[in-house]
């Protein structure tokens, strides 16, 4: 019969009793058309070095104009994709925290200013000079201005029009609207969104002479975040760490003027213990799939929201002995013909300076093996016995792989030793029916299946389980 439930999300309940699954280096994809299983797993990108820039950790990563521009450290600079080369432009105050480059080029055509902001000051790149402007938290540009926010503050400036080296004292505002501290700035559609560590104001451009931006009458929101770092747009939306007075942190996303809560209660328990500032993010799509990720700095987890199947899966970094958060720590994207025929994702190291490249045509982590692991649902039947004869997956994957199973039967307290598996002869290269057989008997069964090592495409097309049930004596 099908498992029903082994192609999942994770979800580790604060009760190991209620729900113990996890789902790792493997996210669930929502089969389309008249596919023979309504959800199958694929295997998540791999990476491959692509520079090794001369400061780290890399903190930032920018696409556009036909330039790939990256904060390493303290350097500033741009990445020559021709030789692979880092040529530094100049340095930044480094506090160790993410940081932020902005364009004005998509307004001037070619060309245009850049603004740095990392460890509280904002830079200008003009092309022609780099120079240290103001002190800035946050930053971001929008309707032909670039936008600061000032540090330890509610106070807003702009910069002269498409200038980023003209910051005049008086265009400034204060928000007005809360007393609580803002953290952040961010622009989408038109709108200047202000984020405190209580509430969250939205500004339009108003065209007024004295200051052009100007509150949305009603747009406040009462919840706020002390996560500035954790702020991403994806899928016409902001997602980010809530966390205010009330407790508590949890995943959300912007729908117009309101949040809309994505993060599970096992999620929410597995991230509220990351200490003020050190969640870090970064959001891309590929293939249909929108993914927010969400590591800490510490580097114990990783976990990652797609938004088009509202499913969490974790991502790790096997380091030979243990799990640890995914390498990269920011991300961006080049289009087509830039670097190669097709569009390509580059992320970079929070661990030195390396740049990577990421796609899901690569399959392990700049050489490293990806282990990838699925622990299963709770078999139980009020407690009665139930005898296991047979576990099959249903794959697509070449080679020989290294798969293993094992099971507990105390909520994962304890585990068995890893079993091998046997495959159906007969079947081609690429698609295997992987069985495993005589599995005991148990009450409670928790089913875990590891692959080890596999560099390959990897898909879980479905699970099946052969069993009797037995008594409650």
């Amino acid at each position: 019969m099908r498992f029903d439930g082994f192609i999942g999300e994770t979800y580790q309940a604060r009760s190991a009793n209620a729900n113990a699954e996890r789902c790792v280096n493997l996210f669930p994809e929502i089969t389309g058309g008249s596919g023979k299983s309504k959800i199958h797993y694929l295997h998540t990108p791999g990476l491959t070095e692509l520079a090794t820039l001369s400061d780290g950790p890399v903190r930032c990563l920018w696409a556009g104009d036909d330039k790939l521009y990256a904060v390493a450290g303290g350097t500033y600079g741009q990445i020559l994709l021709g030789g692979l080369t880092f040529v530094p432009i100049g340095s930044v105050a480094n506090d160790g925290k993410k940081a932020y480059i902005y364009s004005s080029a998509t307004e001037t055509g070619v060309g245009g200013h850049l603004i740095i902001v990392s460890g509280g000051r904002l830079y200008c790149d003009t092309g022609a000079g780099f120079t240290d402007q103001i002190a800035s938290a946050s930053g971001t540009y929008l309707d032909g201005y670039f936008i600061s926010l000032t540090p330890n503050s509610n106070e807003v400036r702009i910069s002269g029009l498409l200038n980023g080296t003209s910051w005049e004292v008086l265009d400034s505002q204060a928000r007005l609207s809360s007393a609580d501290r803002l953290v952040a700035i961010a622009s989408d559609k038109k709108l200047l969104w202000l984020f405190g560590k209580r509430n969250i104001d939205i500004w339009y451009n108003s065209g007024n002479a004295d200051f052009p931006f100007e509150p949305v009458q009603g747009a406040s929101i009462r919840s706020g975040t002390v996560h500035p770092h954790t702020i991403e747009e994806l899928d016409n939306s902001f997602f980010f760490v809530m966390e205010d007075e009330r407790g508590g942190a949890s995943v959300v996303r912007t729908e117009g003027y309101s949040l809309r809560r994505v993060s599970t209660h096992a999620i929410e328990k597995r991230i509220s213990n990351v200490m003020l500032d050190l969640f870090v993010s970064w959001a891309y799509e590929e293939e249909g799939h929108k993914f927010y990720v969400l590591s800490d700095l510490v580097g114990w987890e990783t976990f990652v929201y797609d938004a088009a199947t509202n499913m969490w899966h974790e991502r790790a970094y096997w380091s030979g002995a243990a799990w640890a958060a995914v390498l990269g720590r920011c991300h961006a994207y080049t289009t087509p013909g830039y670097y190669t025929t097709g569009g390509s994702h580059f992320v970079g190291s929070r661990l030195n300076g390396k740049v990577y490249r990421q796609s899901m045509d690569f399959y392990t982590d700049a050489g490293g093996a990806i282990r990838r692991y699925r622990q299963a649902p709770h078999l139980s039947d009020g407690q009665a016995w139930s005898f296991y004869h047979e576990l099959e997956l249903d794959m697509s994957i070449a080679g020989q792989p290294d798969i293993k199973l094992k099971w507990s039967d105390d909520d994962g307290a304890t585990w068995s030793a890893e079993k091998d598996f046997a495959i159906v002869p007969g079947m081609s290269d690429a698609k295997k029916r992987i069985i495993w057989r005589r599995l005991g008997r148990s009450r409670d069964r928790i089913f875990a299946v590891t692959l080890h090592g596999i560099n390959a495409p990897v898909s879980i097309n479905d699970a099946f389980l052969e069993l009797t049930k037995g008594t409650g004596a």
